[in-house]
């Protein structure tokens, strides 16, 4: 997982050419285990349905042990549940050797200066310690030791540094998580009222494709069943029914909210702009091989991938203007958790595609319809994303950026639809992935997975959009003869 706190320091404190060179503490690798089996209780945890994390299960159990470390082995985190049983009275506290835990963590015992614990651990200890020294990676750096024990052992560990959020001060989102939770909630909660209020009125009307939302509505909860089938964390204990449950439910609940989005959507789209829905129609009728699908495959795919591209750009040009090298994007870090995750992701990907693409759609036609206007609605859209991108307090260059890929998105729409939409953001996800040229590295086959995946789709409208024809053409090919 990623230290997003950390990140944020190191972009506003270190202006260097090489301050990502030795950056160990931004990655972080948890290990968990249990006396009995992990529970895991989040319906809304992010990621894969029912999967454990660092944080779910909670640490409730007693000899539940959870510990960091960075990527050069070093104890960055640690906590255990410790035993409720008490000393008999007049035992002494058991001692234990800090030196090792300090060693462990990879700092210098000798140059560890003792001072005054200021956090309380999350759980009961007889011993609490706190420590100031150099911090391993960054030396100019001090950083705070905390630990605590219970009984001669070592229950808690932590480190904390200049980005480390002070007690009681919330979770120190920065400025562009805490703008763009704003802007995803405003949005969620527009789509929810507006969403409902016209697929209710296109349902009482007959108007709706009730047909292909029902076999839409299908297809996302079988998906989301197979995401968690393939990625969720099974154990054969009776909690293995209530992760089930959880699944269902979370599953139907998307396939029901999805249901909604496209009865509120079809009609209207289909009375004011049908061409924008035929591809989507046709794949939803099962024409898998009509070229117009393959067409609008290709485009979307095309423009997720140039997208991408451009979002890389702001190195470039930091390395062109001599500016230090941008922050890496957190959220490339998360299937970096292994096992079957990068499996489970283009699936979990797809459903959040079809989710984002109907509701980027119904936006727009919500604007339009306000506006009684297509290209001042179109307008209308484009301000409300380029104000968020402003918002979030990003560099002039990389506002730009954003800004033409607002623009290519809108024209992405108006031109190729709701199928081409989707396969657009649906590319993005699988490009998350770090993407390396160096295939000894361990985590090389989880980029070259997604790449293969929009390979496959790409050679896939590329074949059903030519209908058979050749490559270059039947005069071309007869040139030849």
């Amino acid at each position: 997982m990623a230290n997003g706190t950390y990140l944020s320091y190191i972009e506003k404190a270190d202006k260097t050419d090489t301050r990502w060179s030795h950056a160990d503490s931004t990655v972080h690798f948890w290990y968990r285990q249990t006396p009995t089996y992990f529970a895991v209780r989040q319906i809304l945890g992010g990621g894969v349905q029912g999967r454990v994390n660092s944080t779910d299960p909670p640490m409730e159990d007693i000899g539940m042990i959870r510990i960091d470390l960075d990527p050069q082995g070093r104890m960055v985190y640690f906590e255990e549940k410790p035993t409720t049983a008490s000393l008999a009275e007049g035992t002494p506290v058991p001692t234990i050797d800090w030196n090792k835990m300090l060693t462990a963590a990879g700092f210098d015992p000798t140059a560890c200066k003792p001072t005054q614990p200021h956090r309380n651990p999350p759980m009961f200890a007889d011993t609490r310690m706190a420590w100031t020294a150099p911090m391993p990676e960054r030396p100019d750096v001090t950083v705070t030791v905390e630990a605590a024990a219970y009984h001669g052992r070592l229950v808690h560990f932590l480190e904390e540094g200049p980005w480390t959020p002070a007690p009681g001060s919330g979770s120190g989102q920065s400025r562009t998580e805490h703008v763009s939770n704003i802007f995803a909630l405003c949005i969620l909660t527009s789509l929810l009222g507006g969403g409902i209020v016209l697929a209710w009125e296109n349902y009482r009307k007959r108007r709706a494709d009730l047909g292909g939302a029902l076999r839409l509505a299908g297809f996302v909860l079988i998906v989301s069943v197979v995401t968690w089938v393939i990625g969720a964390t099974h154990i054969a204990a009776d909690w293995e029914a209530y992760s089930l449950t959880l699944e269902l439910a979370w599953a139907s609940l998307s396939a029901l909210f999805l249901w909604m989005l496209y009865v509120a959507l079809e009609p209207i789209a289909r009375r004011r702009m049908p061409a924008l829905l035929i591809s989507w129609n046709r794949m939803l009728a099962g024409n898998f091989r009509d070229p117009m699908i393959g067409r609008d495959l290709l485009a979307g795919a095309a423009l997720g991938v140039f997208s991408q591209v451009m979002g890389s750009l702001h190195f470039l040009y930091a390395g062109l203007r001599g500016l230090p090298p941008p922050s890496p994007d957190a959220g490339a870090f998360v299937i970096l958790v292994g096992g079957r995750t990068p499996f489970a992701q283009p699936f979990s990907a797809l459903v959040s595609s079809i989710f984002n693409g109907l509701a980027v759609m119904l936006m727009l036609v919500i604007l339009q319809m306000l506006f009684r206007n297509r290209w001042i609605g179109a307008v209308a859209f484009m301000a409300i994303f380029v104000a968020r991108v402003a918002l979030q307090g990003g560099t002039v260059f990389d506002d730009v950026i954003q800004t033409i890929d607002i623009a290519l998105l809108v024209m992405l729409i108006l031109r190729f639809g709701l199928l081409a939409i989707t396969i657009y953001i649906f590319v993005q996800q699988m490009t998350n992935a770090p993407i390396t040229p160096d295939t000894s590295a361990w985590y090389a086959w989880m980029g070259f997975l997604g790449v293969a995946i929009i390979g496959v789709m790409i050679v896939y409208g590329a074949r059903t959009a030519l209908a058979g024809q050749p490559v270059f053409g039947q005069n071309f090919a007869a040139a030849d003869d």
